[in-house]
């Protein structure tokens, strides 16, 4: 087959450089005139791998068992053996599947965060408008006296507040497509070689987002309009009348407290307008969770990092080798160009792709097999029996394997069978482990790989250089420092998506925030006025407000990080990387700094709105139709 294609190419292309090609390939293939580099002939013996495109309407599956036939029948030739390692059509394909994969969680992902932030949304545009027509109360009695109808003074409303959103919808729209695709798009350039990311704008996404707020807009607009373009125009042009809810019973005595009297009076008003309570409680309550989730997914991934750089690369220097090296030449080889007294330990391992399944089920991946050389003391920090084997958690939820089940492991020719003894936690150091005092390994003393210890007073990064500059076959040699700027740099894409979310989360909390300190303090100002004439001082005023506003806050930051652990959980298993598995984790320091970060930004908006009140009006604001 090769010399027919190669005779088909002399006789059709003379063009010189497909004529150097030929002359090259039939050098690899030691077809040449003597003058083959060995290195080159053991590198390129013969394909191992074939592409076939069928004709239009055949299908796959049935050369697929053909193939599978074909190959199963060689086993029974005893000068023959089955060399299939993988056969599938394109759908099947690992890479297909894998980019499949990706499409499908990206696909996912788009449903959680737009759930979070049009539930923020909401919100914003609640406490917003309430507070425009709150404003514009006197307004509208105005409007009512001086003959316009209901009709047109709810449209004129209604304008009014769907041009501004329409405003921050536009704007949106335009920012959005621009800015998050680069802030998401940071977990694929981990995975993949992507071209420039080109701006595809969603015209239909973008058209139903503009008319589900636009509508929401309308109705709130509509329904809070509604009950002031009712009543007379003199009672729109007064302030509104306090509402009065009996919180306590009456006291056999009584107190003479401000602080008491202030935490009664922030009850009251809990209980006088549950909707608007529930709408600060709710506020805080999303903020907080999205700052837990956003310090919660780089607590995971930086615990991640230092977990398996405990685990499996503690050692001063990690070692690797163009190919298999005998243990005890490498060792000496080290002992020959570093200081003498300079190496405390030396461990060799290997790290090799293998196809691993359930004996029993036969569920296949392919994952790292760690083979490691039985010393002491052993690097590899994992707790099982040496002569079995340990699997990482990643992979026995993908084969379905637990302690005590059989493991099949495959490479080419190659077929081991053993116990599984232990499943241990992994973020990037997922496989397989053995050890040479596993039977199907005993007789193994080359490696691909070592770690090297240290002594103190020696200066590692030296070791390093010398090594990589005297040992010839050793083309790697990474110090625990380099693993973690190695693994940092993968992950930053995940990092610049956590800070993002922190950044729209603090501003989203300081929004929703303000809004709701306004309408509030908007809402008091005749319970002001009226401390005022009573002779309450500036402060006692403020302590009443803030009552209400953070004990409202208080339990919305509660409520925020008990969500805030589900909400991290539900991010990251939407944003999944095949390269790691994640070990959720959240730190108390992460905790801490949410809660004062959103508890302190609500007791700053808030104690700035208490303070206000020395430039409350008591006439205008105490005039009511009694």
């Amino acid at each position: 087959f090769r010399d027919a294609v190669l005779e088909v190419l002399k006789e059709n292309y003379t063009d010189t450089g497909v004529l150097l090609m030929m002359k090259a390939a039939k050098s690899y293939l030691n077809w040449g005139d003597g003058t083959v580099n060995p290195r080159d002939d053991a590198r390129f013996t013969s394909p191992n791998q074939y592409l076939v495109k069928l004709l239009e309407g055949k299908n796959p599956k049935d050369y697929l068992s053909k193939i599978e036939d074909y190959f199963k029948a060689k086993e029974e030739d005893e000068e023959k053996y089955n060399n299939l390692v993988l056969l599938s059509d394109r759908s099947t394909m690992p890479f297909v599947i894998t980019l499949n994969n990706d499409v499908t969680q990206a696909k996912q992902f788009t449903y959680l965060f737009p759930f979070v932030f049009f539930f923020v949304g909401v919100l914003v545009i609640l406490t917003t408008i309430s507070q425009i027509i709150l404003k514009e109360r006197g307004q509208i009695g105005t409007l009512k006296a001086i003959g316009l109808s209901k009709r047109e003074i709810i449209f004129h409303y209604i304008s009014l507040t769907c041009t501004v959103v329409l405003i921050g919808i536009l704007i949106g729209e335009i920012v959005g497509p621009l800015l998050i695709p680069y802030i998401l798009g940071q977990k694929y350039s981990i995975l993949y070689a992507l071209p420039p990311i080109k701006i595809v704008f969603p015209v239909l996404p973008a058209i139903l987002t503009a008319l589900i707020f636009l509508g929401l807009t309308a109705l709130v607009t509509y329904l809070i309009c509604r009950k002031e373009v009712y009543m007379n125009p003199v009672e729109s042009m007064r302030p509104a009348p306090p509402k009065f809810k009996k919180t306590f019973s009456k006291n056999r005595g009584k107190s003479r407290s401000t602080f008491f009297l202030s935490f009664k009076m922030a009850m009251r008003n809990i209980r006088v307008d549950p909707l608007k309570s529930i709408m600060v409680f709710a506020g805080v309550m999303g903020c907080t969770a999205l700052l837990i989730a956003g310090f919660g997914i780089e607590d995971t991934v930086y615990y991640g990092i230092y977990h398996d750089l405990d685990m499996g690369y503690d050692a001063s220097l990690t070692i690797g080798y163009n190919a298999n090296v005998d243990k005890d030449k490498a060792y000496s080889d080290l002992l020959s160009v570093l200081p003498e007294g300079s190496i405390k330990n030396f461990q060799a391992y290997s790290a090799l792709n293998y196809d691993v399944s359930d004996k029993e089920e036969g569920k296949t991946i392919t994952t790292r097999l760690y083979l490691l050389d039985e010393v002491e003391p052993f690097h590899m920090k994992v707790d099982f029996d040496h002569d079995k084997c340990a699997v990482s958690e990643k992979v026995a939820a993908d084969t379905g394997l637990v302690v005590g089940d059989t493991i099949r492991c495959s490479n080419g020719t190659n077929v081991y069978e053993m116990e599984v003894s232990a499943i241990y936690q992994a973020f990037f150091f997922k496989g397989v482990v053995v050890s040479t005092k596993n039977p199907n390994f005993k007789n193994v003393t080359s490696f691909s790989s070592a770690y090297l210890d240290i002594n103190d007073g020696f200066d590692v990064e030296q070791c390093k250089a010398t090594i990589l500059e005297k040992i010839p076959n050793c083309n790697e040699a990474s110090t625990k420092a380099d693993w973690v700027r190695a693994v940092n740099d993968v992950m930053s894409g995940v990092l610049v998506m956590t800070m993002a979310i922190k950044i729209f989360a603090m501003l989203l909390a300081a929004i929703v925030l303000y809004n709701l300190a306004l309408l509030n303090f908007k809402e008091r100002t005749r319970d002001i006025a009226t401390l005022k004439v009573l002779g309450f001082s500036v402060g006692e005023i403020a302590q009443y407000l803030l009552w209400k506003k953070m004990l409202l806050t208080l339990l919305g930051v509660l409520a925020g990080l008990a969500v805030g652990f589900p909400f991290m959980y539900a991010v990251l298993s939407l944003n999944i990387v095949e390269l790691v598995d994640y070990i959720y984790v959240i730190n108390i320091s992460s905790y801490i700094f949410s809660f004062i970060l959103t508890f302190v930004l609500s007791f700053i908006l808030n104690l700035l709105f208490a303070f206000a009140t020395r430039k409350t009006k008591m006439v205008e604001s105490l005039k009511s139709v009694e």
